[in-house]
């Protein structure tokens, strides 16, 4: 399969999302201003959330990177993510017609 003229490969994409367009994880002097997000992760195999960490300059990007994490595995039912003890958002998988919210049958 081959990819489109103006496809990004994998690795630019990720620092494109993480650093902003036209910077790169290599030597980048804006480092520095990175923000630690933590995404707790609702999967419906375990019990307990499973925590994340991921580091962008941007909300807008680290929640790109949840909707992706959510998509990449039907197990992962909701992310919620943190700036520190700030609210960024929340992802969720959309529940089937006719279920309870609360989870009950």
């Amino acid at each position: 399969m081959s990819a489109g003229r103006h496809s990004i490969p994998p690795s630019r994409a990720i620092d494109q999302l993480a650093w902003g367009p036209g910077r790169s994880s290599a030597g980048d002097a804006r480092l520095s201003e990175l923000k630690t997000y933590f995404a707790y992760v609702t999967d419906d195999r375990y019990q307990a959330p499973t925590l994340l960490a991921w580091q962008s300059q941007y909300d807008s990007a680290v929640m790109v990177m949840a909707r992706a994490y959510l998509a990449a595995s039907p197990h992962h039912q909701k992310i919620e993510v943190y700036d520190d003890d700030r609210f960024v958002g929340r992802v969720e998988r959309p529940r089937p017609s006719g279920s309870d919210p609360a989870g009950r049958l």
